[in-house]
């Protein structure tokens, strides 16, 4: 049975085998782990690891992340007449923008960069060639 809490949690060392859930704090350890059999989620809150590293172990693991739609952090931008534009309300000035081809266009295609901001609406890719048609996959990460 998960662990559920309506306060934070900050030992030194938890171990729990079926699941650690926050709904609205924060899941903290300090010094020591957070361990969990099958996961641990926060439905709100962040998960910290303000010591230590996100580490993962397991052969074959990765990091997922949900791409697509106006708020995304990820996903793929078709370009048109050697530009794209991408609405998110989550770019910020400071944010990281992380760019590479995903599949030849009609045109030809070139080195693509982040060419304008506008923060709390979007950011414009733009190629070295004006013909490119290609996609793009991005994947945007803001600073800590």
């Amino acid at each position: 049975m998960p662990l559920f809490a309506n306060a934070n949690i900050i030992p030194g060392s938890l171990t729990v085998s079926n699941g650690v859930t926050a709904t609205t704090g924060n899941i903290t350890a300090t010094n020591g782990n957070v361990v969990a059999g099958t996961g641990v989620t926060s439905t709100t809150g962040d998960i910290v690891a303000t010591a230590g590293d996100l580490r993962i172990n397991g052969t074959g693991k990765g990091i997922r992340i949900k791409e697509g739609g106006v708020n995304a952090r990820m996903g793929i931008a078709n370009m048109a007449d050697g530009t794209a534009t991408v609405s998110t309300t989550l770019v910020g000035a400071d944010s990281r923008i992380f760019l590479t081809t995903n599949e030849e266009g009609g045109g030809t295609e070139g080195f693509v960069r982040v060419s304008a901001r506008t923060p709390g609406t979007s950011f414009t890719i733009t190629s070295s060639e004006a013909t490119d048609t290609g996609n793009v996959a991005w994947l945007m990460i803001d600073p800590a």
